[in-house]
């Protein structure tokens, strides 16, 4: 696997929460792992917290890095990348008054909102990775 070159901190803090986590990294780690752990641990945290955007369960289907042109847009003064993920949610109480079901995405008519697409922004600051969500962008 390798050798333990660094200890990755990242964490995120929407609406009422701020989360952080710590992950031993393996040397050379790239921004796609980075985005892929932490777009992880943030759904898997809404699978236990939270009331409106509380989740059953997730798929995630792709995550795919910016090209320069996005990245230049939202990176101005900050030292960090984006990226779009694709992904399907089941709300814990369906569509009643569910935040995830707001921007787009397909109500699949058993409690999944599939096709969903988001763009988030992980940036360092003091020596952790932020992961801030963009939002849907077009």
């Amino acid at each position: 696997m390798g050798v333990i070159f660094a200890v990755l901190v990242f964490g995120f803090n929407f609406r009422d929460i701020e989360h952080e986590f710590k992950y031993n990294v393996v040397e050379n780690l790239g921004n796609d792992k980075i985005a892929e752990y932490t777009i992880e641990q943030y759904f898997e945290y809404y699978k236990t917290h939270g009331l409106k955007t509380r989740l059953s369960d997730y798929k995630i289907h792709k995550i795919l890095l910016c090209d320069d042109v996005v990245n230049k847009e939202y990176m101005i003064g900050k030292n960090g990348f984006v990226f779009q993920v694709s992904y399907d949610v089941k709300p814990y109480f369906g569509d009643l008054f569910s935040d995830w079901y707001a921007g787009n995405g397909v109500d699949n008519g058993n409690g999944w909102c599939s096709n969903k697409t988001s763009y988030y922004m992980i940036t360092l600051e003091d020596n952790r990775y932020v992961l801030s969500c963009i939002g849907t962008m077009y």
